[in-house]
């Protein structure tokens, strides 16, 4: 999905008009305190978003698997996802 305008907000993050919306599938941020992004879904693992915080966690409730973020050590602007 491509941002339709400047200031386009989805899921926390701010795009400009014509930036590439970062696909979450079903996963879906359900965290009360935006400045944290915990999520829920079913969805493939690579939709997790890399601008989420080191923290951060994901549970599919499917197959109840559970998933933490953690700093990316060749990137620290984002994270990686891994099972635990």
């Amino acid at each position: 999905m491509v941002a339709p305008r400047t200031g386009y907000v989805f899921d926390g993050q701010v795009y400009e008009k014509g930036d590439e919306v970062w696909d979450l599938g079903n996963w879906r941020h359900n965290s009360a305190d935006d400045s944290r992004y915990d999520y829920t879904g079913n969805e493939d693992v690579a939709k997790l978003p890399p601008y989420a915080v080191a923290g951060a966690t994901a549970f599919n409730p499917v197959t109840s698997e559970a998933y933490c973020a953690y700093a990316n050590p060749s990137n620290p602007s984002t994270v990686l996802w891994e099972q635990v």
